[in-house]
């Protein structure tokens, strides 16, 4: 049936409890292991006019023995196959380009000479939309911070020590440079 709120072309499922306050509707995807591996699996999948799946983003529940249950996101960027993107551990961990974080946070970039970026966007109290970068370079091993908008880092930390204030290329362990 449609459902408000979901196109007329929409398939819904309701899982609906409705007793008591408090009551709720469960789905439960239930796998038997007792080894690490995948347990259950939810898919999104686009068909073609023949019905065929032309492509799939998965959520996947994993097993992880030690670790307890965790979750990966699977999705498939256009001509390439699916793949693990996030995945967030039993023990908690979250981890972007890597099925395996080891850190509350870990963001991994396999592409050679890629970047990996934090970026955050916020609104001043005027409504203006501004924005700062954590951005580390594996060329160079440096982390660069830019606490306003644009490209050029405020801060900049290289692999041996020296630190950049306003400056891309430290050579001594504090290098200030200043426009003003």
């Amino acid at each position: 049936p449609n459902k408000t709120g979901y196109g007329s072309n929409a398939k819904v499922l309701t899982v609906a409890d409705y007793g008591s306050a408090g009551d709720y509707g469960v789905i439960e995807i239930a796998g038997y292991r007792t080894n690490a591996g995948l347990i259950g699996e939810l898919s999104f999948n686009n068909l073609d006019s023949s019905g065929d799946n032309t492509s799939q983003a998965l959520v996947r529940g994993l097993w992880e023995a030690a670790d307890g249950i965790g979750l990966q996101f699977w999705t498939e960027a256009t001509s390439a196959s699916q793949s693990a993107k996030m995945t967030i551990t039993g023990a908690g961990n979250v981890g972007i380009g890597t099925a395996s974080p080891s850190e509350k946070l870990q963001l991994t970039e396999t592409t050679h000479g890629a970047n990996v970026s934090l970026r955050f966007l916020a609104e001043n109290d005027s409504g203006t939309l501004k924005e700062g970068n954590i951005r580390f370079d594996p060329d160079t091993e440096g982390l660069f911070l830019t606490a306003r908008s644009g490209t050029n880092p405020d801060l900049f930390v290289k692999s041996d020590g020296n630190v950049g204030i306003g400056e891309n290329s430290p050579d001594t362990t504090l290098h200030v440079t200043s426009t003003n």
